[in-house]
């Protein structure tokens, strides 16, 4: 998130405090290292480079009222349904995703019954239900590979690992408990086992 230039400290609009040993000033903020995150987004400048890079897919939000949602959210604010879904049957619930035709953004409404593994009263300000990203056509090792990356990088692991999905998607918690899916799409070659029924 960039931050304004605001009254008091430069950019940061933090008081101003002498400098401490060992630290350098930044513009940007004068209580932190030029760049602490340099070592990160180097390894992800690294693999964006080599096309692997995960990218932002979508934001779901947790509903009480799935057809009352998509009542609102499609003749209300205009949006319209991309694809539907139903994952009841291994313990979750139903999702339909979303889209606005002129920003091309996307969201996901997600409703879960009575026992669904990820059912949970409903409290006000908690409906961020996850974060989608996506590393694209990529093989299961590179999924496996960025699930390690993502848990050496603060990430809290669920019981929803690359293991237990046969590959196709890993599930971390942020350092605030937000969940957060990464999942991958068919590489050509598997896409053409599926094709074969293999």
């Amino acid at each position: 998130m960039r931050t304004r230039p605001t009254r008091g400290n430069g950019a940061t609009g933090l008081p101003r405090t002498p400098p401490q040993r060992g630290v350098r000033r930044s513009g940007r903020c004068p209580l932190l290292p030029a760049d602490p995150f340099h070592r990160l987004s180097t390894e992800h400048m690294k693999l964006a480079s080599l096309g692997l890079a995960m990218r932002l897919e979508q934001a779901g939000i947790r509903v009480t009222d799935l057809r009352r949602s998509l009542r609102f959210y499609t003749k209300a604010l205009g949006l319209r349904v991309v694809r539907r879904g139903d994952t009841r049957v291994w313990g979750g619930g139903l999702w339909v995703l979303l889209r606005d035709p002129r920003s091309r953004k996307e969201i996901e409404l997600n409703w879960y019954p009575k026992g669904s593994i990820f059912h949970a009263p409903y409290r006000v300000g908690a409906a961020l239900d996850h974060l989608d990203f996506t590393l694209g056509a990529v093989g299961r090792e590179v999924l496996e590979r960025e699930y390690r990356r993502l848990l050496k990088h603060g990430a809290k692991a669920t019981r929803w690992s690359p293991a237990r999905t046969e590959g196709w998607s890993a599930h971390v918690l942020d350092p605030d408990g937000v969940w957060i899916t990464v999942g991958r799409r068919p590489t050509p070659s598997e896409r053409r086992s599926m094709s074969q029924g293999h």
